[in-house]
């Protein structure tokens, strides 16, 4: 059966626009459909924030380049449609966008999710459910974010440089779930020393704040695409192929319910507009997955955390180092390697001014052994080379084999004069 399309790309994010432009580069015949006023509200949100960039450092987190407007989206060739998409085939996906339908031979999904409200209910404080509606609006001296994942703590640190008196309703009890325990306890101090204030979410209603800004990502907005992707508590839960339930859609985002980063979404991509196009033969491997936060020192991770790697090995080794800067006030370089005995690397944690990069050079290591690096002593580059030394070194500790062979070596060699 003929189909209109190789991909039909559910959008409306970032996320959306690069997965269509990644599809269009191989050849494939690719719709992208985003809801209704997105684009405007978009442009309006970029408007405010050029204005509010006066006042500091801002984090964009649905912003779009002008190499993903929709002029140059079409420019590659990508179909572009505005509405609310319906799935009609339960076989070969088949969508009602308004008054069109579109058959494909794979779907996929990279739409926005309402935020999470974490038993959030009305105040009569003003509640804005998305950064982008509150860069739309002027800032107020007193705001309130509730979350704990990454964006939460961008924004936090944003405001708070911005001299709005800021606090950040924590719904758990501690910042950055997802993060290794001493970047959460690092993350915390900071957040804290820039005049945040950090509470728990029963403080909510005697939080002083003008206005309350949701920030961490809940349940994806879908219509009529329940049914076929999702899992019956209501989460869009994918394979490693990064599949659906419904074998021909894939999702990649925000949607998946983790931490909403640029770069994570990104490796997904690849992934499953590959196996949406071609063979199905890539798969999506999170515990190799590098990504970045923005906070007062950035961060830039990759591979397991402590706590992950001790769940899945009994014997792991922790080399870490750190340095306090003296500009900005606060800021430190930090790196914390995580290997099994044989100093294969599990994972990677770091804060410093070339974090992500760092990060993404280790990630080429992971499950070999760590080798020896350079670098100045000042800087993180040169944190990460004494950590990679301290392991070097513990390999020579006695009772390790290495040791134990090395001594047996030059038993043997002074034996023979």
């Amino acid at each position: 059966m003929a189909v209109d399309y190789d991909l039909v790309i559910m959008g409306g994010t970032l996320a959306g626009r690069q997965a269509a432009i990644a599809a269009s580069q191989t050849g494939a015949r690719v719709a992208l459909v985003e809801p209704p006023n997105v684009v405007q509200q978009q442009i309006d949100a970029d408007n405010r924030r050029r204005h509010l960039h006066q006042l500091g450092t801002w984090p964009d987190h649905s912003g779009f380049s002008p190499l993903l407007d929709w002029e140059g989206l079409a420019g590659r060739g990508v179909d572009l449609l505005v509405g609310e998409p319906q799935l009609l085939s339960a076989d070969l996906p088949t969508f009602q966008v308004a008054k069109r339908r579109l058959s494909a031979r794979a779907g996929l999904l990279a739409m926005d999710c309402h935020p999470r409200l974490y038993g959030f209910k009305a105040l009569s404080h003003d509640v804005l459910r998305s950064p982008t509606e509150f860069v739309r609006r002027p800032p107020s001296r007193q705001i309130a974010i509730v979350g704990q994942q990454a964006a939460s703590v961008e924004w936090a640190f944003a405001l708070a440089g911005s001299e709005i008196e800021t606090t950040l309703i924590l719904p758990g009890d501690r910042v950055l779930p997802a993060e290794d325990v001493d970047i959460q306890r690092l993350v915390a101090a900071q957040l804290q020393a820039v005049g945040v204030r950090l509470v728990p979410e029963a403080a909510l209603p005697a939080v002083n704040a003008d206005q309350i800004l949701l920030t961490d990502t809940g349940l994806p907005r879908l219509v009529g695409l329940e049914r076929a992707a999702m899992q019956s508590d209501e989460r869009i839960k994918t394979n490693a192929f990064l599949q659906t339930a419904h074998p021909r859609l894939y999702a990649v985002g925000a949607i998946l319910g983790g931490e909403n980063r640029a770069a994570l979404a990104q490796q997904e991509i690849l992934v499953a507009v590959h196996n949406a196009l071609f063979l199905r033969n890539r798969v999506m491997t999170y515990d190799r997955a590098c990504y970045d936060i923005q906070s007062l020192t950035p961060i830039g991770r990759v591979g397991l955390t402590e706590q992950q790697a001790r769940q899945f090995n009994a014997d792991v080794r922790v080399y870490q180092c750190s340095q306090e800067l003296a500009h900005p006030p606060y800021a430190l370089n930090f790196c914390k390697l995580i290997t099994t005995t044989e100093q294969r690397l599990l994972g990677a944690h770091l804060m410093g001014p070339a974090a992500a990069d760092a990060a993404a050079l280790l990630a080429q290591q992971l499950g070999r052994p760590i080798t020896a690096g350079v670098g100045p002593p000042s800087t993180l580059s040169g944190l990460i080379a004494q950590a990679i030394a301290q392991a070097s070194q513990n390999r020579w500790q006695p009772g390790r084999w290495r040791r134990d062979w090395a001594e047996n070596w030059f038993n043997w060699r002074r034996s023979r004069g």
